[in-house]
């Protein structure tokens, strides 16, 4: 698995690394929660829930601008909110529907970066495998994971083949050849899966992730817990109290 951009980062030696998988994803989920659930009015909580992130980025030895440059995929999403949402509403409407899409799922990306870059993919698995998370979700994860690699580098593979044997010729012809490109790939990946699938069952697979780390749920992950919850609880619930009021 050394394909993954976030590899590099995975190996470094800091205080939110050495935490449990387990204490880092019940983290996330109650940081998506509470953004998720706090009023798009509440500008000052937005703000300061992008502090705690910054704070847990600079305390996992992440540099920001990595982080920065993978969460711009929101852009998309904007562009794409901002286009649908020009047909009804008044401009203050539009621009707080566009607010509120945006600041949410830009600071759920940056706490799914921290934790993808701060903690191996495996070790997730099965921490989310001790926290009850149905089966049949993590192999898929799994297998997404561990196949999203291989396709991609065969797809590299074809590019090249083709940029070889396709030089000169017209855009229809490219066309053409891509949606070749992508029957293949299709084909590949359906054979491949069947081989897979063949192998595990000579090998008694039991959709069980098997690793050699032990999880060990210390003092500090409690600490951990506690102190991100106490300090995003309240301002949860200050914003929902501050914006009901008005």
């Amino acid at each position: 698995m050394g394909h993954s951009y976030f590899d590099r980062y995975r190996q470094v030696d800091s205080f939110f690394h050495r935490l449990d998988p387990r204490a880092k994803l019940l983290w996330m989920f109650f940081f998506i929660l509470v953004v998720v659930l706090t009023p798009a009015q509440a500008y000052t909580a937005f703000l300061l829930y992008l502090l705690a992130v910054f704070v847990l980025i600079r305390l996992a030895k992440i540099p920001l601008k990595v982080v920065f440059k993978q969460s711009l995929i929101i852009v998309a999403m904007v562009l794409m909110v901002a286009f649908f949402s020009i047909f009804k509403g008044s401009l203050e409407q539009k621009l707080l529907l566009i607010f509120n899409v945006t600041a949410k799922a830009w600071l759920c990306l940056l706490a799914s970066i921290l934790l993808t870059a701060s903690t191996p993919f495996e070790l997730l698995l099965k921490g989310a495998q001790s926290l009850r998370v149905p089966q049949v979700l993590i192999t898929l994860l799994s297998f997404t994971y561990r196949f999203l690699f291989l396709i991609s580098e065969e797809v590299s593979r074809m590019q090249k083949a083709r940029k070889l044997r396709d030089f000169g010729n017209s855009r229809l012809k490219h066309l053409k050849t891509i949606g070749h490109i992508a029957g293949n790939l299709f084909v590949r990946s359906y054979e491949r899966g069947e081989r897979v699938y063949q192998a595990m069952l000579l090998r008694a697979f039991k959709g069980e992730i098997n690793t050699y780390s032990d999880l060990r749920f210390m003092q500090t992950d409690v600490g951990f817990i506690l102190i991100t919850t106490g300090i995003m609880l309240p301002i949860f619930i200050f914003s929902i109290l501050f914006t009901t009021q008005y």
